[in-house]
């Protein structure tokens, strides 16, 4: 908010809530982004379905969300957040501030380590969750991230990788409701 103000933006409000009963009324909002976040919840499908509840019919969807598979997560993943029940965070913090070793939002090892609730998915299930919610035009996005787009290999190592994935909700779905 300090940043919002400080650049003269006047047009932006902050709400405080939980993403499992978003503080807004349904069809709110033209454009809904989620990115990080649904995969931390304890409840990663009803969060989703928060996420479209508030969007407005002919509104758009984008999700990121931790992908499921490869040597990485299905390996790599869980043995680092083992090592992180037994090495204190404040340790780890301190190596990561010191080393600049994966200090990054996009390659956090804190993030990996320490988070209690990580899920992932396929883009399979992702995919199934746009089309349970009413929403058409599913678009699986490629990955920004120059490590889940070198084929076989980004697969064989990281599965689905980190998903993006957007939809348009239907028109139609206003009636119903």
């Amino acid at each position: 908010a300090e940043i919002i103000r400080a650049q003269g933006i006047a047009n932006v409000t902050f709400k405080v809530g939980n993403a499992l009963s978003l503080p807004f009324p349904d069809h709110s909002f033209d454009f809904v982004l989620s990115n990080g976040v649904v995969h931390h919840t304890s409840d990663p499908r009803r969060c989703f379905s928060e996420l479209c509840r508030v969007a407005k019919p002919g509104g758009h969807v984008l999700l990121g969300i931790y992908g499921y598979g490869g040597v990485f997560g299905r390996i790599l993943h869980p043995l680092l957040m083992g090592v992180g029940k037994r090495i204190p965070f404040d340790a780890m913090k301190t190596l990561v501030r010191n080393t600049g070793f994966m200090r990054t939002q996009e390659g956090s090892i804190l993030d990996l380590m320490y988070t209690p609730i990580q899920t992932k998915h396929t883009a399979h299930e992702i995919e199934r969750w746009f089309v349970d919610e009413h929403l058409e035009q599913v678009a699986i996005l490629r990955s920004p991230k120059r490590w889940f787009r070198v084929g076989w290999l980004s697969k064989a190592v990281f599965g689905d990788g980190y998903i993006y994935a957007m939809g348009r909700k239907k028109a139609a779905v206003a009636a119903r409701a």
